[in-house]
């Protein structure tokens, strides 16, 4: 018995097939492509709308973490659109991390929130940060203004 991925490649194979015969040689092309490694990527992209956006590891304490995460599903939100907002919030000048730790202290267990960042938020960003570096007498990070944010959105002493 075939494998599902047996099956589909046997079944996209076959289409491209029947699409030549019957003179649809643009559409074989289409599902031909599919077939390349890189074909993948690409169907991924067209019905995935975030794939444009790259990954943002940020290191924080699983209490916090945990607190960000009920906070934002409680306010009907996800930490990634939170984020976007806090740097977009810091881009725009209408938020300052500064009084905001740079670093939690102690040894607390750490976690890694995980978020999607548009390449244009990315840009607006790093372009905020070199106009604030000298407003915040440092140069922060994706990392910092997204704590920063969250803590400010989601107090954690609200707990």
């Amino acid at each position: 018995m075939a494998t599902a991925r047996e099956k589909l490649l046997t079944d996209l194979r076959a289409a491209s097939a029947h699409l030549r015969a019957t003179d649809a040689p643009e559409l074989a092309d289409t599902v031909d492509t599919l077939l390349t490694p890189a074909g993948w990527g690409q169907l991924r992209r067209a019905v995935e709308p975030d794939t444009d956006n790259r990954n943002e590891m940020i290191r924080l304490s699983e209490a916090a973490h945990r607190h960000y995460e009920q906070a934002a599903t409680a306010a009907g939100s996800t930490l990634t659109a939170d984020v976007s907002e806090g740097l977009r919030a810091f881009a725009d000048g209408s938020f300052s991390p500064a009084g905001y730790p740079r670093r939690e202290a102690g040894s607390r267990a750490q976690s890694h929130m995980n978020v999607r960042i548009a390449d244009d938020l990315r840009a607006d960003f790093a372009a905020a940060v070199t106009a604030r570096t000298t407003e915040l007498g440092y140069k922060t990070t994706i990392g910092h203004v997204a704590k920063a944010w969250l803590a400010h959105k989601y107090p954690l002493s609200a707990k």
